[in-house]
């Protein structure tokens, strides 16, 4: 192909000669002309190629995209122990703070227990099992994103702080919210409660009942809603004698006191101790962990073996109420053994979803219990927890014909707003 200094130069010689028509000369001009945007065009398209392979490369090595927020990553405690995604943190005897990395900070009350069961760049979501919660969430941007489940309820959290208390015993949500808002949505609930700062939401599924109050209480530390164990008495004195007697002198009783002349009285002899409460006396007070050292020093095999079904259901609601939860299983699982059948699978049911972190179990128990007394007094619930528990697990199907069901058996019960939701296609 001829150059374009070629054929300027053909029109160059072309004018300066005045050999060729005007027609030649135009023609001579327009081929210049498309030779040399043709050039251009070639050399646009080599540069605009070079520039989308070098773009190609910079969004490859993640040079052209916006910086990625890494995952948030949280420490437990006063140790600052590096925490673990998915594994369970227990608040023995006193509370326990989750630190995140963006400055979240969320306090377990002491007699908790939860798990991360999710962190990433936008936030993070947490599992509570049992107990109370303090979250001073950080807002980093529109697209933060928190929340904590508590047995059928979940709480969608925006840059907040709020106490939440779940007490699967009684089936009790309780949230207070102190700054920014949340969402809580779960039975009894309709579409989802929106909460404002002061406000206070109690739901209880057992009661039917939710309500929401305004005007905080006096704000108190997580760790103070925890239950504590009784104080103790003073220790007994030596000879088992009255402890007061140790610290009462004579005179306070308005008596002149003993001279060195006076005759003592010879001292008393040691009265023997009365008898120690059973674990089902104890059980009866509400005195729940005392029951269960008592179960213990009698040896709880023993206890396992000798035990009916009835008094196994008592044993088991005892070690579920002092937080023996493997203990209440072990003693419903006997009592199945021995014949039990309707709310012994309930209970498993219940301890496999709220206490054992063992939903598939959890969905086993409470379709026995359907199976077992379709009709009986937990079969509300039961239902319910079945559709929370296949909604969990991605299981859309199985959470609509659960709540297709329970939808026709309890139109207004309190999982309705749940099932609903659920049996929209």
């Amino acid at each position: 192909m001829r150059s374009r200094a070629d054929l300027l130069s053909e029109v160059r010689a072309a004018s300066d000669a005045g050999a060729l028509p005007a027609e030649k000369l135009d023609g001579a001009r327009r081929r210049a002309l498309v030779t040399w945007k043709a050039a251009q065009g070639r050399r646009s398209a080599r540069r605009l190629a070079a520039v989308c392979a070098t773009a190609a490369a910079l969004v490859a090595g993640g040079l052209l995209l916006p910086p990625r927020r890494p995952a948030l990553t949280y420490v437990v405690g006063p140790s600052a122990e590096v925490g673990q995604p998915g594994a369970w943190i227990a608040a023995e005897r006193e509370a326990t703070a989750l630190r995140f990395s963006e400055g979240t900070v969320v306090t377990l009350a002491s007699g908790s227990r939860a798990r991360v069961t999710q962190a990433d760049a936008e936030g993070a979501s947490l599992l509570l099992e049992r107990g109370a919660v303090r979250a001073r969430v950080v807002h980093v941007n529109a697209s933060t994103r928190w929340s904590v489940h508590a047995g059928p309820f979940e709480v969608a959290v925006v840059g907040t702080e709020f106490d939440l208390a779940w007490d699967p015993d009684r089936d009790r949500l309780d949230v207070a919210l102190h700054e920014g808002r949340v969402v809580v949505s779960g039975p009894l609930l309709d579409d989802g409660r929106t909460l404002v700062p002061g406000e206070q939401l109690h739901v209880s599924i057992s009661e039917n009942r939710s309500e929401l109050s305004r005007g905080m209480p006096a704000e108190a530390s997580p760790s103070a809603s925890a239950t504590s164990l009784p104080a103790a008495g003073p220790p007994p004195a030596a000879g088992g004698a009255d402890p007061r007697a140790a610290t009462e002198s004579p005179l306070a009783a308005g008596g002149a006191g003993p001279s060195a002349a006076t005759p003592q009285p010879a001292p008393e002899r040691p009265r023997k101790a009365a008898a120690e409460p059973g674990w089902r006396a104890l059980a009866a007070q509400g005195r729940y962990r005392e029951a269960m050292a008592a179960v213990e020093r009698e040896g709880f095999e023993r206890v396992l073996a000798g035990a009916r079904p009835p008094d196994l259901i008592d044993l088991a609601d005892t070690a579920r109420h002092s937080g023996e939860f493997r203990r209440a299983r072990e003693a419903l699982l006997r009592a199945r053994l021995l014949g039990a059948r309707g709310k012994s699978a309930f209970l498993l049911g219940k301890l496999a979803a709220d206490h054992l972190g063992a939903p598939g179990d959890a969905l086993t128990w409470f379709q026995t219990y359907l199976d077992e007394e379709p009709g009986g007094g937990l079969a509300e619930q039961a239902l319910g927890r079945l559709i929370e528990l296949r909604q969990r697990r991605g299981d859309a199907a199985g959470a609509r014909a659960a709540a297709a069901l329970y939808l026709r058996r309890y139109p207004g019960g309190a999982y309705a707003s749940l099932a609903q939701a659920a049996a929209a296609p």
